[in-house]
């Protein structure tokens, strides 16, 4: 990561980086996009989506993630089964797994919205608070 993040640099270019480690991603890319099922969720700068998710899937991905700092016998995990891309329907994908979730996050694809920088797609994204690295 190193050797790529010099040549661009010394290029004046970008680099789309697709990982599912968030920790390298924090520390390589300017700014995030989170994707669940085949879908953006959540794009935000870096620093700010690891301290401050706004979706709630962006939020079980960091809370489920290990700390060097603590000691924990297990683990949080989003409950439910994972969706593939062509499982979706036209409802919020996420629905079915989120704590947040209400009758209405069914009735269509949320759109997506701008808030405080970020940019997210749910429906309730403006009245939760969000948990994300401690």
């Amino acid at each position: 990561m190193a050797i790529l993040d010099e040549l661009r640099r010394e290029r004046g270019m970008a680099m789309l980086l697709i990982t599912h480690d968030l920790e390298l991603a924090a520390a390589t890319c300017d700014r995030l996009a989170v994707m669940y099922a085949g879908r953006i969720v959540e794009t935000q700068a870096a620093g700010a989506l690891t301290a401050t998710p706004r979706h709630p899937y962006t939020s079980g991905l960091m809370l489920s993630r290990p700390s060097i700092d603590e000691v924990v016998h297990r683990l949080p995990v989003i409950p439910g089964r994972p969706l593939a891309a062509f499982e979706a329907d036209d409802g919020c994908a996420f629905a079915p797994r989120c704590a947040h979730a209400r009758p209405y996050c069914a009735d269509g694809r949320p759109a997506v919205v701008e808030l405080e920088g970020a940019r997210v797609a749910c429906t309730r994204a403006g009245e939760l608070t969000l948990q994300g690295e401690s």
